[in-house]
Parts: C-alpha cells; sequence; structure tokens
C-alpha cells in the first residue's frame, strides 16, 4: 500500500499534534506539581514561624512561673516569720494577762 505524500504529510501532522498534547499534558502535571510543592513549602514555613513563636511564649511563661514559683516560696516564709511572731505575742499578753 502506497501512501500519498499528502497521506504522509497528514500523519505526520498527526502524530506532531498528539506529541504535542502530550507534552502540554505533562507541563500542566509539572505546574500543578510545582504549585502545590510552592504552596506546602509556604505552609511549612508559616507553621514553622508559628512553631519558634511559640516556643518562645513557653519559655517566657516557664520563666514567669519559676519567677512567681520563687515569689511564692518567699512570701510563705514571711507568713511564717509573721505567724511564729504573731504567736509569740499572743503567748507573752496571755502571760502579762494571767499575772
Amino acid at each position: 500500500m502506497t501512501f500519498s505524500a499528502d497521506n504522509r504529510l497528514y500523519h505526520a501532522t498527526n502524530r506532531l499534534i498528539t506529541a504535542l498534547e502530550r507534552l502540554e499534558l505533562n507541563f500542566q502535571h509539572i505546574a500543578v506539581s510545582t504549585e502545590r510543592d510552592v504552596q506546602q513549602h509556604q505552609h511549612m514555613q508559616q507553621y514553622q514561624r508559628e512553631n519558634a513563636n511559640l516556643l518562645e511564649e513557653q519559655k517566657k511563661l516557664q520563666r514567669s512561673i519559676s519567677d512567681l514559683q520563687q515569689q511564692y516560696t518567699e512570701l510563705q516564709g514571711v507568713t511564717r516569720a509573721v505567724s511564729n511572731k504573731l504567736n509569740s505575742s499572743i503567748e507573752r499578753l496571755s502571760e502579762i494577762l494571767e499575772k
């Protein structure tokens, strides 16, 4: 079977169009994939920034808690001292009143 020049040109053109369509489809897949990767990377960077900020806030809160615990311990010491002085004063007053 012999093909005319027009037939060969027609088939070659069809093969070329099919190849170009596959290339375009592959390019679209690559473009979508690349865009998705960029978005995921941006999300990851945002999460990393948020995590860094949260870690910094956690450190600040831990320092604040530590400071408050120290102040609470100091207040307990002051409270014991005041309580002991009050008890001592009450005992002295009781002794004075009993005499």
